[in-house]
């Protein structure tokens, strides 16, 4: 099967199963932070959010950028003085914020330039490195851009302002899995650089910040998706190089998932009678297993049935609801087999999203 076979597959999958059934709530422009628009949006049921969404993919992407923009602090602006830095500044407090990405030439870049199928059509692309990511609101990046094998255009430092609310989170999640999935035709191995071949996986495995911070993590990835215009079915066109302007992974550092240095299991755990291995087998994910899995089971329990512990780097977090996600890579297809599941805000007991509460992917 061609590679836009299958992701023709994994779209209208995902479309089916996460985008038909879901019946939720609203639909409607990010509220500003602290706002009781917000609070409301955050307490109250997502029942009908996606009632109005029909067609591909690309139509919810386009669904969400008409919708309303992220809440943006002018340019200029300095973090909370009691927000964690946690970024390249390095416990310092954060600096004032750079640009919006949609000042610059990232902005709808991929919209401008579709992928039609031909090689010629493989360009742009775009390698974007994370230079502070120490506030809770915006994150800094910057970024290359190639035209062609030979010529690039450097991004100067760009804010990315992240939008925390669930709906937008949950109408964003095929996104995030499609863009993890990408699958380059050429790339550079286990080696990140900022191109203009891709590395083999579109995200680093190491992470300079713990699981508190994934959700802003998969946030700011959902985030350049939209601002970008990107679109799922050409070869690798867009990938993370990695943490810090001179960071080592931007000079070109293996990443270990890539080399396969780290791949060893750590060492397993034992939860009742069944044994919980720290990474899924294909053989995990079965028909039998997504059937077990019911509204009102704790996080342990769905672990025994998976046998396997969730990928923490595909756990999102917001104020309403913890989504975790078993997956496997086969072929260096990340997530080729997942199982995704929503569970209260603690994270310890499955929470129903209108008729759904799971998903799964490759089987």
């Amino acid at each position: 099967m061609s590679l836009n076979s299958k992701l023709a597959c994994c779209h209208a999958m995902l479309l089916a199963v996460a985008f038909t059934n879901l019946a939720m709530a609203q639909e409607a422009a990010p509220a500003e932070p602290g706002s009781k628009a917000q609070e409301e949006s955050k307490a109250g049921t997502v029942g009908g959010f996606f009632q109005s969404l029909t067609g591909t993919l690309n139509g919810a992407i386009k669904k969400v950028n008409g919708a309303g923009k992220a809440q943006e602090p002018a340019t200029g602006a300095t973090a909370d003085g009691a927000a964690t830095a946690s970024g390249i500044n390095n416990g310092a407090k954060a600096q004032a914020l750079p640009a919006s990405i949609r000042t610059t030439a990232l902005a709808g870049l991929f919209a401008k330039y579709p992928y039609d199928g031909t090689a010629k059509s493989s360009y742009p692309r775009v390698a974007v490195t994370l230079t502070d990511w120490s506030r809770n609101d915006c994150w800094v990046a910057e970024a290359t851009i190639w035209k062609s094998k030979t010529k690039s255009e450097a991004v100067p430092p760009f804010s990315v302002c992240l939008n925390d609310s669930l709906g937008f989170a949950v109408n964003n999640a095929a996104n995030l899995h499609l863009f993890m999935q990408q699958s380059a035709v050429e790339h550079s191995g286990n080696v990140r650089t900022i191109g203009p071949k891709p590395p083999m996986m579109t995200t680093p495995m190491k992470l300079p910040f713990g699981e508190t911070r994934h959700s802003a993590y998969h946030g700011f990835i959902q985030q350049l998706v939209v601002d970008t215009g990107w679109q799922p079915g050409a070869p690798t066109n867009f990938w993370l190089v990695g943490f810090g302007a001179d960071s080592a992974m931007k000079a070109g550092a293996p990443d270990d998932r890539e080399s396969g240095a780290d791949i060893a299991a750590a060492a397993p755990t034992a939860v009742g009678q069944t044994t919980v291995g720290a990474q899924c087998k294909a053989a995990n994910f079965t028909q039998a297993n997504y059937n077990r899995i019911q509204v009102g089971m704790t996080f342990d329990a769905v672990k025994r049935i998976m046998g396997c512990e969730p990928d923490a780097d595909l756990t999102s977090r917001s104020a309403a609801s913890v989504y975790y996600t078993w997956a496997v890579t086969i072929n260096n297809l990340v997530a080729a087999k997942s199982i995704s599941v929503f569970f209260d805000p603690s994270g310890e007991k499955v929470k129903g999203l209108g008729a759904n509460f799971k998903f799964a992917k490759g089987f």
